[in-house]
């Protein structure tokens, strides 16, 4: 049975790195971290969307060849593409997370998982390193937009101040994707 594909996406300060390092862990010393940021700034629309398609469909090959042996487990990924592209980068709005995901292989080890919060927890933890300087809950919803339209077959949406804080997140997400591993194997 091939490993986990986990894509942990979302808004800046729901801890995002901190679920990715703790799945790590558990998945043991051979698991692949990453994490995709920005493209190259000296790039500007439509090369900087181009990078982006190609940076996102060569990773989504190579981290579905990577699972035969290790799980992945990728700190922001191509959510953020369609969500901050369009909010800073000058992408289009006809932009969708399916452009991608219709070009490229989703076996059914691959898990997304969305992070998000309500705008004043978010302002509560700003560290002056985000995106997001607003209380707008704008981003959060982009998020789920893009979220709603993925074909990644697992997905899970958790609310950090909902789900009971940070000390939940991380067994929240082990125990749906082992869930779904083990109904897959079944």
């Amino acid at each position: 049975m091939k490993k986990p594909f986990i894509i942990v996406c979302g808004q800046d300060r729901t801890g995002k790195s901190t679920l990715v390092n703790q799945l790590a862990n558990f998945y043991g010393p051979g698991a692949v971290k990453s994490h995709s940021s920005s493209p190259p700034k000296d790039l500007s629309y439509p090369d900087n969307k181009i990078w982006e398609d190609n940076n996102y469909f060569k990773l989504f090959n190579l981290y579905d060849t990577i699972t035969e042996t290790n799980a992945v487990i990728t700190d922001r990924f191509h959510l953020g593409m369609y969500v901050f592209g369009k909010r800073f980068r000058k992408y289009p709005e006809r932009y969708h997370v399916t452009d991608i995901e219709r070009l490229v292989t989703i076996s059914n080890n691959t898990f997304l998982i969305l992070l998000t919060d309500d705008p004043k927890e978010l302002m509560k933890r700003d560290d002056g390193m985000s995106y997001e300087k607003s209380e707008s809950a704008e981003t959060a919803f982009e998020f789920q937009i893009e979220y709603a339209r993925s074909l990644i077959p697992h997905k899970l949406h958790i609310n950090i101040t909902v789900n009971g804080g940070f000390n939940n997140t991380y067994e929240t997400v082990l125990k749906f994707i082992e869930s779904k591993r083990y109904a897959n194997s079944v």
